[in-house]
């Protein structure tokens, strides 16, 4: 679409945007995989079915395999497997996770702070557009991370942004132009259902979409439980069966060096597992890879090491325990000991507070995004889904229960109690 047809694509569909808005450890993967995957109220799946029969010959294989081969491997993992966004790619939701200070969850709690980024977003439509398609740095009158290569570096499916050319597998760069997908995105418009979108905050600029439907959904008191699943799950990306520790190992060495260096390296990283590779007890961590790719970045001496799980154990240990080890760690995270955890976190969410001045200060830009608050007790029960969407919260409930009983299991196997993460 060109961007006058895209803004015109926005005003008049925004009314069935759902934007599900979650910090992460929260399960929101989970949740939007059941949303679109266990009922027929989305259109996401639909969209998904279009593109496949009429569309595939526009992204060829995608080094995973054709489109058909990449949505069966996506249905047949659990949900918390990531959720696909085959209308904008991840686009919205890197918006949410540009930098720090940006929208509800990314926030550093700093009144002073949340007022400048609220007071900065009176935009249009069409000032939205232009940032969503060529990057968030102008219109916004901040300095940030821009989205403008995501869209052609780290392309999946899409109907905005790019394509691949089947016969020579280029990218065809497809922003501010009409393309093949416009029909499938005019299909959308021609019916009602509403269409799912992740997202990790909501920035200020959404207030465009003052007919869209925001849920906010943030941890209350499950704070500890949420950041010790982002350490573990975000940061060190477990992978507990063969074929995630084999595409972890693949994916850390898309920039090693030359081919004949990347197969060396695969084939020393394999014999160190050895039997573990085939071994779901034992579950790998992705930074564990990388550390044994590049072990003088970390400063460890793998000679010390017999394989691959003390090693696994080693790094883990440093990760998630000492504060002062800057290489491993994202950011401060103190615990008492070894079996139970003391996150040093604040009394409430940085996301209470910028909501609290946003409604205060900012009531005109509160209405237009106008969020519907939820907390992890309501997404365990289930019932929020009947409350927005008229469904049944049952199958949500069971869901969400087995999501937790497989983190309890992933933090006890992390020596982590559960009296130190639960409420």
């Amino acid at each position: 679409m060109t961007d006058i047809q895209l803004e015109k694509f926005f005003i008049d569909n925004q009314d069935k945007f759902v934007f599900f808005s979650y910090v992460g450890g929260m399960g929101g993967e989970a949740v939007c995989n059941y949303l679109h995957r266990n009922t027929d109220y989305f259109y996401n799946e639909t969209l998904i079915k279009d593109i496949i029969l009429n569309k595939k010959y526009e992204f060829g294989e995608l080094g995973y395999g054709t489109l058909e081969e990449n949505h069966q491997r996506d249905i047949e993992k659990d949900m918390t497997s990531l959720f696909r966004d085959y209308m904008f790619d991840s686009a919205f939701c890197d918006i949410s996770c540009r930098e720090p200070n940006t929208n509800s969850n990314q926030n550093d709690g700093d009144a002073i702070t949340i007022r400048k980024m609220l007071s900065g977003n009176n935009i249009t439509m069409k000032d939205f557009v232009k940032d969503f398609l060529y990057g968030f740095q102008n219109t916004m009158g901040r300095s940030q991370k821009t989205i403008e290569d995501h869209p052609l570096n780290s392309i999946f499916i899409n109907c905005v942004f790019s394509g691949i050319d089947p016969e020579t597998n280029a990218l065809i760069d497809w922003r501010n132009r009409e393309n093949p997908m416009d029909e499938v995105l005019e299909r959308f418009a021609a019916q009602d259902k509403p269409y799912l979108i992740r997202l990790h905050g909501i920035d200020p600029s959404f207030r465009v979409f003052t007919k869209s439907k925001f849920i906010d959904a943030r941890p209350g008191e499950w704070l500890n439980y949420v950041l010790a699943l982002v350490q573990v799950k975000v940061f060190l990306q477990p992978a507990p069966y063969q074929e995630a520790k084999e595409w972890y190992i693949d994916l850390c060495l898309e920039t090693y060096g030359t081919a004949e260096e990347v197969i060396v390296m695969r084939k020393k990283i394999i014999n160190f597992l050895g039997d573990d590779l085939y071994n779901d007890d034992m579950i790998l961590m992705k930074k564990t890879i990388d550390v044994f790719i590049n072990p003088e970045a970390y400063q460890i001496d793998l000679t010390l090491f017999k394989d691959m799980a003390s090693l696994n154990d080693y790094v883990t240990t440093l990760y998630m325990f000492y504060h002062h080890f800057d290489e491993l760690l994202p950011y401060e995270v103190y615990f008492s000991n070894f079996y139970s955890v003391d996150l040093g976190l604040p009394a409430q969410s940085h996301g209470d507070i910028f909501w609290k001045i946003a409604r205060e200060e900012f009531p005109d830009l509160y209405m237009n995004i106008d969020p519907i608050h939820y907390t992890m007790n309501d997404l365990f029960s289930g019932d929020w889904i009947k409350d927005q969407f008229g469904l049944d919260p049952t199958g949500m409930k069971e869901m969400m229960d087995q999501w937790h009983a497989k983190n309890i299991r992933l933090l006890g196997n992390m020596k982590i109690s559960e009296a130190a993460v639960l409420p």
